[in-house]
């Protein structure tokens, strides 16, 4: 039986070896973007993306770096029979109900899951319009704790997931005024600060951030 340092270590030398293979069939610069779109994966308890599931745009950025960085991508589509046994890693992009709950069914004990939404919940839709799934920090929360995954964390994602250059937790204040203190000085970056630390005063930022992502774990 290997012990745990063994394994950590085949696994970053994979993932190594991975990431060159990685730079070497594209370009340094689109290597470099390619890898920003999944800075996300420092998040997690070990950023090597080995088995991984996802959910989401199949021609967009992400999906292209998760087939880069990754030693294996199943894609789900959302049927039970297209979700592959296993994943150490599940990453969702405003998933539905019935997909949030099959990736964590599905997921190994010990696996983490990695959500991008788009925040809905204050938008006010004819209910016949609503995307099938969570709609906002609240429900998403909810959701995630009744299908029993611990270690929940919240993070904004700005400007957006495209062309991200912070992740900033949302339980932290202090590193939500610091991302704050290095926007621009221009009046209306001053009056969108000014906006987002009052929503941050009154305990209500997660509802509103536009890009809002989501670590959670699997420990059953």
């Amino acid at each position: 039986m290997n012990c745990p340092s063994t394994q950590f270590d085949k696994s970053l030398n994979a993932y190594s070896q991975l990431a060159l293979s990685a730079a070497e069939s594209i370009g340094s610069d689109e290597f470099l973007q390619a890898s920003r779109r999944v800075d996300w994966r420092f998040l997690l308890p070990n950023s090597a993306l080995r088995h991984v599931a996802y959910f989401g745009p199949q021609c967009g950025s992400l999906h292209d770096s998760l087939r880069l960085f990754s030693e294996s991508l199943s894609v789900i589509t959302g049927g039970r029979d297209d979700i592959v046994h296993g994943p150490d890693v599940v990453v969702l992009c405003n998933p539905t109900w019935n997909v949030l709950q099959l990736s964590v069914t599905f997921m190994n004990p010990g696996g983490v899951i990695y959500v991008e939404t788009t925040n809905r919940q204050h938008v006010s839709l004819p209910r016949v319009t609503r995307h099938p799934g969570p709609r906002g920090f609240a429900e998403y929360v909810d959701c995630m704790e009744q299908l029993g995954l611990t270690a929940i964390q919240a993070f904004w994602n700005w400007p957006d997931f495209e062309s991200c250059l912070e992740i900033v937790p949302l339980c932290d204040h202090k590193a939500i005024n610091y991302a704050l203190s290095r926007r621009g000085r221009g009046v209306g970056a001053t009056l969108k600060t000014a906006a987002v630390r009052c929503l941050l005063g009154f305990g209500v930022l997660p509802h509103f951030v536009p890009c809002l992502s989501f670590v959670a774990a699997k420990n059953w």
